[in-house]
């Protein structure tokens, strides 16, 4: 796993990351090249502030073409519940 840590940003936020392996004999290198932080799914769990889940995923574009796309599973807890998590 990766740990990113650090004191005296300029924004306070506190959230966990899990970035997921590359498959082996991916047919979509060339599509990325050597950009990690696009070719590698994550998920996102973002504790403060503005609580959130979020899952970040390539999906191929349907038709015959090899062409990926980023898309983004997004649950927003104050946007989705009108109560206040505790």
């Amino acid at each position: 796993f990766l740990l990113k840590a650090g004191k005296a940003l300029h924004t306070k936020r506190a959230e966990i990351r899990v970035q997921f392996r590359h498959v082996p004999g991916n047919l979509y290198n060339r599509n990325f090249g050597t950009d990690l932080d696009r070719a590698t799914n994550e998920l996102v769990i973002r504790v403060q502030p503005d609580e959130a889940i979020y899952l970040k995923i390539n999906n191929k574009v349907p038709g015959l073409g090899m062409r990926l796309d980023r898309s983004n599973l997004n649950l927003h807890y104050a946007a989705r519940y009108s109560k206040e998590i505790p």
